[in-house]
């Protein structure tokens, strides 16, 4: 058995494995491009899920009841950022809907942010973070649909 080239042949399959010579990296692959019906679905049943919320969080009328509805709530937060995620996933071809795909796609994550703390507050039964949230709230999901316009 000869040392100096099985040694090498090894190396190389190691640095091959991790990348090390595959030459230069290639362009990461473009994300797919959907059909404008499947975007109008999935933003539809985003915003379905984000008028849950608010439907469900004002039909509490004490902080009891607020915290009684919180996993409801959690689901219907849970469904806006599936939704939301899958969007920012894909392109669309129209490229005036794709632009608006992707405002909502970058103004989601915060509305899934407060809302998330928001709940988190409730169940801490925490009125002083709940009052600051809501604000945060009310400004983000505004900034959702400010997104969603189009210019």
């Amino acid at each position: 058995m000869r040392r100096g080239t099985g040694g090498w042949a090894g190396i190389a399959v190691v640095l091959a494995a991790v990348g090390l010579l595959a030459g230069p990296a290639s362009a990461a692959p473009s994300p797919p491009v959907v059909p404008a019906a499947t975007y109008m679905a999935d933003v539809t049943a985003a915003s379905r899920a984000l008028t849950k919320v608010g439907s469900v969080l004002n039909g509490a009328d004490s902080i009891d009841a607020l915290v009684a509805v919180v996993p409801r709530a959690r689901r219907a937060v849970n469904r806006f950022d599936r939704r939301m995620y899958a969007v920012s996933r894909y392109r669309v071809a129209d490229p005036a809907m794709n632009r608006q795909r992707g405002r909502l796609a970058a103004a989601a994550p915060p509305v899934t942010d407060v809302l998330t703390r928001y709940l988190d507050a409730v169940l801490q039964r925490d009125q002083q973070a709940m009052m600051t949230l809501s604000a945060a709230v009310t400004r983000r999901s505004a900034a959702f649909s400010a997104a969603g316009q189009t210019s």
